[in-house]
């Protein structure tokens, strides 16, 4: 299993559901950069490619004053 995909299930674990940027705050309130390169952008495909496998879903989606739609 790749690092990436160890990140987002330990932050769903340990928070919750959650959006695509509150497991990038959680990856960086770990420090996950000390021992892992994860970049946001392979972040978010990896989230998608995980809800497309079945390793997670989406629970719902929201949308918080004018910013864009989140799936969490």
């Amino acid at each position: 299993m790749s690092a990436i995909r160890l990140l987002v299930l330990a932050a769903l674990w340990k928070g919750g559901p959650m959006h695509g940027h509150q497991v990038k705050q959680a990856a960086r309130a770990d420090r996950t950069d000390l021992w892992t390169e994860v970049r946001p952008g392979s972040l978010y495909h990896a989230l998608h490619r995980m809800a497309a496998d079945g390793a997670i879903r989406p629970v719902r989606s929201e949308t918080v004053g004018s910013r864009p739609e989140r799936t969490v």
